[in-house]
C-alpha cells in the first residue's frame, strides 16, 4: 500500500528589494508556502503602486523590526499588511518543512 503524498510547505524569505528575487521566489512558490519580507525587502511596502500586488505580495508577511528600522511601521499599519515579531518569525519557521532565502 502506497503512502499518500505529503503536502510540504516552505517559508520563502525575501531579503532584498529585488524584482528578480521576487520572480524567482514566486516561480518556486507552492500552494501552502508563505513569503516573509525581511531586511531591505520590506521596502516593497512603498514601491510603485500596485507593484507589490502584481509581484505576488498581496498575502506576504513583513517583519515588524525591519519595518520599524526603516520608519515604515506606521505605513504598514495604515495599509493593513500582515506583520510579525521576531518571536512570531521563529514560530513561522517551525510551521514550515523548509525555508529558502531569496536575495
Amino acid at each position: 500500500m502506497a503512502n499518500p503524498p505529503v503536502n510540504k510547505s516552505c517559508l520563502h524569505l525575501v531579503t532584498r528589494l529585488s524584482s528578480e528575487a521576487l520572480q524567482s521566489c514566486n516561480a518556486f512558490r507552492g500552494e501552502q508556502d508563505e513569503i516573509l519580507l525581511i531586511d531591505d525587502a520590506v521596502m516593497f511596502l512603498v514601491s510603485e503602486p500596485g507593484e507589490s500586488q502584481s509581484a505576488g505580495l498581496a498575502d506576504a508577511v513583513f517583519l515588524i523590526a525591519d519595518l520599524e528600522a526603516r520608519g515604515l511601521a506606521e505605513i504598514a499599519t495604515e495599509l493593513g499588511v500582515r506583520t510579525i515579531t521576531d518571536l512570531e518569525f521563529a514560530a513561522l519557521l517551525r510551521r514550515h518543512d523548509s525555508c529558502l532565502t531569496w536575495k
